[in-house]
């Protein structure tokens, strides 16, 4: 869907940036397209499978039955609770950005059609990694992988370090002080990195 994207808005060989499960896609679309992109950027992306099974209320919402109680009466009430320490986690070692939560929404996640189509995604997740993870060498176009030390979502030396070690053009970008969000941290380490893959693919 991104390549016939890309096509029907004539982007010539664009390089596309991809965040944590953006970033697995991301590396797909690599993997399956790669000969109509100038390159890619990975922030924080996990590329392993075994990165654990879905929670159980993920599980359960999917359960006849049970699920729509999950769904419909339980994440609505409790969720919401849970907003604030979430992103405390995420963006760690960094604060949240004030009014990030309301920015996007947040909240919206604890919607019932959402939860249950989010659930379903996350149910599959190591499927879909265990299948592209012994793919990953025949990428050949430029990668640039950013990540951090202090992540505490995804574990950079077992996705980002090992992965781009294995790759032939491959850049590997990681601080200590870096977490899962660091493209709110350091918008300016994303953007060069973009336009250095542009310009490469531009010779």
């Amino acid at each position: 869907m991104l390549a016939e994207l890309a096509t029907r808005l004539d982007m010539e060989r664009p390089v596309v940036v991809g965040h944590s499960w953006g970033g697995a896609i991301t590396m797909r679309m690599a993997i399956d397209h790669g000969e109509v992109l100038s390159g890619i950027v990975l922030i924080g992306a996990p590329l392993h499978s075994g990165v654990g099974d879905a929670a159980w209320y993920n599980r359960a919402s999917r359960l006849f039955g049970i699920g729509p109680v999950i769904t419909r009466l339980i994440i609505p009430l409790v969720g919401p609770r849970r907003i604030d320490a979430g992103l405390e986690d995420t963006f760690h070692p960094q604060p949240v950005p004030d009014g990030y939560a309301e920015t996007v929404q947040v909240n919206r996640l604890f919607r019932a059609d959402i939860f249950k189509a989010n659930a379903e995604d996350m149910a599959q997740v190591n499927d879909h990694l265990a299948r592209q993870e012994a793919l990953y060498s025949g990428v050949s176009l430029p990668v640039v992988f950013l990540a951090g030390e202090a992540d505490q979502v995804v574990f950079t030396n077992r996705h980002s370090v090992p992965v781009a070690a294995s790759l032939p053009d491959a850049e590997l970008i990681v601080r200590a002080d870096w977490g899962h969000m660091l493209h709110h941290t350091a918008p300016d380490v994303v953007a060069n990195a973009v336009r250095r893959l542009h310009r490469a693919g531009d010779n």
